[in-house]
């Protein structure tokens, strides 16, 4: 995982400039003076330092290499280099570069890499282009003067809103994940009329916080409902209690055995439903 992470970081450092220049070209500075403008100074500065030094470490290991493997060696790496250095230079300047600085920037959240992390978020900050369209919907639309956003680019540029050092880590080596299936969970949530932010079960509490938002103004206020299925408490004496915003809410009904339709606005509002569950949730440690 780490030789993986030093080979990312080394085709950043040698695609910097031309990462600059072709994403600043599609974002209208394409010319000399506008790119110039543009890119910041301490940012060209950097980025020409990092290229040096991975190009003294590489004639470095080529003249240590010499002791033992011959001249041949040597030149096969200096053209390997070359060639590598072309393609990625040819890959930055067009759309299919931005995965890699978008998979650069979420592995540097990853390993806890501050300083990319930074300079990574800068350089995205300018040319994913975030605004709204059609009914208020957001997307990130690269300049590539579309209709519509970029499903597959605009979904792995959200894996680095999931922040976190070691978050995927812990996603993906949680090895509890099925109790979440015998937990309360949330279903039949209309998706064109809200979202949610967060569905938690909280064990201390014996309870699942439910978060709504509004998919869009044109539905904010209108009538929806959502289900809360797998109460234990329904199956007791215990009763079930559903607060919404901190204030006691009424506006539900059994739906089945251990089953609840809350009723509710299309709009911004946190409920808490107090389940009585407090077994194992599934969510990573």
């Amino acid at each position: 995982m780490q030789l993986g992470w030093v080979c990312l970081m080394a085709t950043c450092k040698f695609s910097t400039a031309a990462e600059h220049f072709g994403m600043l070209h599609r974002a209208g500075a394409g010319t000399v003076a506008g790119f110039l403008a543009a890119a910041n100074k301490q940012w060209r500065l950097q980025s020409v330092a990092g290229c040096a030094a991975c190009l003294v470490l590489a004639v470095t290991w080529n003249l240590w290499s010499l002791q033992g493997a011959g001249f041949w060696l040597l030149g096969l790496s200096g053209a390997m280099m070359l060639l590598y250095t072309l393609v990625t230079v040819v890959v930055a300047l067009t759309i299919i570069g931005m995965p890699l600085l978008q998979l650069a920037h979420t592995l540097a959240i990853e390993f806890g890499d501050r300083s990319t992390e930074t300079r990574m978020s800068q350089l995205l900050a300018r040319i994913v282009e975030p605004r709204f369209f059609h009914d208020g919907s957001f997307g990130f639309f690269y300049f590539l003067k579309e209709q519509w956003p970029r499903g597959q680019l605009t979904a792995l540029l959200m894996t680095s809103e999931f922040t976190g050092e070691r978050r995927w880590e812990r996603l993906f080596a949680n090895l509890n994940f099925k109790d979440r299936f015998v937990a309360p969970a949330v279903e039949g949530v209309d998706s064109n009329m809200i979202v949610l932010s967060q569905a938690h079960n909280c064990r201390d509490s014996a309870s699942l916080t439910i978060e709504t938002h509004a998919v869009s103004d044109q539905v904010a206020g209108e009538s929806t409902e959502f289900q809360v299925v797998r109460i234990p408490t329904l199956q007791s004496t215990r009763p079930v209690t559903v607060e919404c915003d901190g204030w006691p809410f009424e506006d539900w009904e059994l739906a089945g055995d251990n089953a609840i339709v809350i009723r509710c606005q299309a709009k911004r509002a946190k409920f808490v439903v107090y389940t009585g569950y407090t077994g194992p949730t599934g969510a990573s440690p």
